[in-house]
């Protein structure tokens, strides 16, 4: 199978410059984990952006 060499943003990508990120600032229980929304980042050169779905966080 082989790899287009230009990736296609959809328009949803494009409409929301932002995102939301689950970040944990310090050590401690899952109260301590906060929902933000922050800037998507634009991957540089040989960089690339990935969609993720779902996550599992273990201790």
């Amino acid at each position: 199978m082989a790899l287009s060499s230009s990736v296609h943003e959809s328009n949803e990508d494009r409409a929301h410059p932002s995102m939301v990120t689950w970040r944990v600032h310090q050590f401690g229980p899952p109260d301590v984990m906060r929902f933000e929304q922050v800037l998507r980042p634009n991957p540089g050169p040989g960089e690339v952006l990935i969609k993720v779905e779902a996550a599992g966080v273990g201790p």
